[in-house]
């Protein structure tokens, strides 16, 4: 390299150190470290041959990801690893980075080197125990874990001689040792992965030692929830900081589309929205601006992903009456959860003032996903049938195998209409909301709410609801309720132990005090107009897609601590998401309120008397309630009539009791339910790869089913690296075969393409 090209080289980029003799640079990619990389002048010192001024601490050293360019005797270039003679020089010459005359140079990324160059060695050398520190990190960023200190040692003057960094997963937990916090979750697994650099006399830092085996699941697309990758610059929290969403009221990509399109301003027009404040209840009522807020939206979401829907409901006269959307994730969503669906009404029946209604699954940490949203103009049952029938269409007409809806009753006759054969049932939380409006009146009103209460939720058998339920109404004079009349006409659509033999999810709890929370509480309130809603819609979605991302790392990177010593908590703290394994901890931790007695024994089953002292808030209520576990030992099956695992899929106290007492050491397949479990949604896509349509399908159906199956793939794909290059060699192999058909099957005029000669 010229002495010319050098210096202009070096003018261009400050973090370019120039040695005495211009022929030779080093190239030290910015931010990372200052390490060592001059060639000694000694032939017989590690390093080889090299021209130049010797620096008193140059060891000879090539370190990883630094390029030096050496033009001697011959051309010669190297970069990463550690030279040692000639030879080595010729063994990496696959990953050599030329500086030709008229080019200049730039370090490549961690995620662009070859393993071999961003791999931790034994004798890697580092100009400081800092530059040890920010080269694991990167390293750790590649290959997707957490790093941490795990021990330093010193000298008789203070000085670090030696340092270990190790995974964040490293060091067992003391499952035995009694801790204040039950619910305390730990990172450790005993995870060996580690590295120890030593300093020498000549105050260079040596790797000794490197571990790097991992014993649990690693993930590059995690890296961003372990502590030691989320330091920033001062710069880039500050820039953080200023493009905040939540700071700003529309978010910065769908305001920069409005612009693009001359902002909601243009489009909006005070004396077209008036047209929509119309007090009919057969058309949508919005305030101003908040059509073309919602038409905006819809333009940019369907530019940012062709898979979102959207459809609105036109009355006769040309005025809107209702509305309905669901974009790609909520339909990709409901392929994993389409077990149990909540359809919320509560922004529209509390006469907010934008009439939203969602459709709420439950995904497998246990959280509220979004499967879609509707405007109504009002509370009919032809709206709700129109709404109900967009969104089945929306989700490919797979029905719900459940579905919770509010009290309403046009919403109860357009569900028999629509989903008949979805098991169906009312909210419990939204009936229990209404005791203040509907029996606040009467003079024992507080001791007719605890008396109802007792009744619904503590009832196990038919004969437990009906018959106190009379006796209630006859001891305090409710015969002319007709709110109670009609609850109990309807009482086999929302008393739990009515509903208990059907899976729900969680979705509307059968325990008590328990209240469920509207989907976008937080965001929404009694006032917040469409338009305003629209503006925060991104950044809500936003945060609960976080919230499930950061479930998924702690599932796969954390472990709850163990409350006991029985195998099931073993078992299932291994498969299940930490959220659904705190739940079944809980009934393992209240095992100890329950006593086993056998009752008989008919034929091949085990009836069994469960008693349990009721927990209060820690404190043990007199009353002890006795519940009934049927077990089969031969097909290891097990039964209560508490029924929470049907309800649930959480195997009850009562019935892990029996299961021990009968000393079970493992449970069976079928209670572990797969839709709690940490790969659910890898797993699902690898069962239903081959799903297919149950008819002939349209070129829009088609194109659905297709990009749905594309999710799958995205899913396998993007498990490590390996899974993702095949998915795209696979990708690219079937997009030159269906160009390959096409072409031979002569199908391009089909798909709107000109014919060539």
């Amino acid at each position: 390299m010229s002495a010319r090209l050098a210096k202009v080289v070096q003018n261009q980029n400050p973090i370019l150190r120039r040695v005495e003799d211009p022929s030779r640079i080093i190239f030290i990619p910015a931010n990372r470290g200052n390490y060592r990389g001059i060639n000694h002048p000694n032939p017989n010192r590690r390093g080889g041959g090299g021209g130049g001024a010797p620096h008193p601490n140059h060891q000879g050293i090539v370190a990883p990801q630094d390029v030096v360019q050496t033009r001697t005797d011959g051309q010669q270039t190297v970069q990463g690893g550690r030279v040692e003679n000639d030879k080595d020089v010729n063994q990496i010459q696959n990953n050599i980075v030329a500086l030709n005359d008229g080019e200049s140079s730039r370090g490549r990324d961690v995620e662009n080197e070859e393993d071999g160059d961003v791999v931790p060695r034994k004798g890697m050398t580092f100009n400081s125990k800092e530059d040890v520190h920010n080269f694991y990190n990167r390293y750790a960023q590649h290959v997707g874990f957490g790093t941490k200190i795990r021990g330093t040692w010193k000298n008789d003057r203070g000085e670090v001689t030696r340092h270990i960094l190790a995974c964040v997963r490293e060091g067992k937990c003391d499952t035995n040792k009694e801790r204040k916090s039950p619910k305390r979750i730990t990172s450790r697994c005993n995870c060996k992965a580690s590295i120890t650099a030593r300093v020498m006399e000549d105050g260079v830092w040596y790797l000794t030692s490197v571990n790097l085996e991992h014993n649990h699941v690693v993930s590059p697309s995690m890296i961003k929830f372990f502590r030691s990758n989320r330091k920033g610059s001062g710069r880039g929290k500050r820039k953080l900081e200023e493009s905040d969403p939540v700071e700003l009221p529309i978010p910065k990509s769908f305001l920069t589309f409005a612009r693009s399109m001359g902002g909601i301003e243009t489009l909006s027009s005070k004396k077209r929205d008036k047209k929509y404040n119309i007090e009919s209840s057969k058309r949508l009522s919005l305030g101003e601006g908040d059509i073309a807020a919602l038409c905006l939206y819809f333009m940019y979401a369907q530019k940012q992903n062709s898979n979102f829907f959207h459809l609105e409901d036109i009355d006769d006269e040309g005025y809107l009456r209702n509305v309905f959307w669901a974009d790609a994730r909520s339909r990709a969503l409901y392929r994993y959860f389409s077990d149990v669906v909540s359809f919320e009404t509560s922004y529209l029946t509390n006469k907010y003032a934008i009439p939203l209604v969602m459709f709420v699954g439950v995904n497998h940490h246990g959280q509220s996903v979004l499967l879609g949203c509707g405007l109504l103009s009002s509370e009919t049952i032809d709206n709700y049938e129109w709404l109900f029938t967009t969104w089945l269409t929306c989700m490919s007409g797979r029905v719900p195998s459940a579905i919770v809806t509010d009290e309403c009753p046009y919403i109860q006759v357009a569900v028999s209409n629509v989903f008949p054969t979805s098991n169906y049932r009312i909210c419990l939380c939204d009936i229990m909301k209404k005791v203040p409006e509907k029996l606040g009146a009467y003079k024992d009103y507080e001791e007719i709410v605890w008396t109802l209460k007792n009744v619904v939720y503590d009832s196990l058998r038919l004969e437990e609801f009906n018959q106190p339920w009379c006796e209630m109404i006859e001891k305090f004079g409710l015969q002319e309720n007709e709110w109670l009349r009609t609850l109990f006409e309807i009482r086999s659509k929302w008393v739990p132990v009515y509903v208990k033999e059907y899976f729900w999810a969680g979705v509307s709890s059968i325990q008590r005090d328990e209240n469920l929370t509207a989907f976008f509480d937080g965001y929404v309130n009694a006032k917040t107009s469409l338009k305003q809603f629209i503006s925060q819609y991104e950044v809500a979605m936003s945060k609960k897609y976080e919230k499930e991302a950061f479930a998924d790392f702690n599932s796969f990177h954390k472990e709850q601590e163990l409350v006991s010593r029985l195998p099931y908590e073993i078992q299932l703290r291994a498969l299940y998401t930490n959220d659904l394994f705190a739940m079944f901890q809980n009934e393992v931790r209240n095992m100890m309120n329950c006593r086993v007695k056998l009752l008989e024994q008919n034929g091949p089953i085990f009836r069994y008397e469960i008693k349990d002292r009721i927990n209060n808030g820690g404190v043990f209520e007199p009353d002890v309630k006795n519940f009934e576990v049927w077990f089969h030992p031969e097909e290891v099956q097990v039964m209560c009539d508490c029924r929470l695992f049907e309800i649930r899929g959480i195997l009850c106290r009562h019935a892990i009791s029996v299961l021990d007492y009968n000393d079970v050491l493992e449970l069976p397949p079928r209670y572990v339910v797969a839709r709690w479990r940490k790969d659910f949604k890898r797993l699902h896509a690898v069962n239903n790869v081959n799903e297919v349509g149950e008819f002939e399908r349209g070129p829009i159906e088609r194109y659905d089913d297709i990009y749905m199956q594309c999710n799958k793939i995205a899913e396998l794909g993007s498990v490590s690296q390996e899974t993702f290059e095949l998915a795209m060699a696979g990708i690219k192999e079937l997009e030159q075969r269906l160009l390959s058909s096409i072409e031979n099957k002569k199908d391009i005029c089909n798909i709107g393409i000109p014919r060539t000669a």
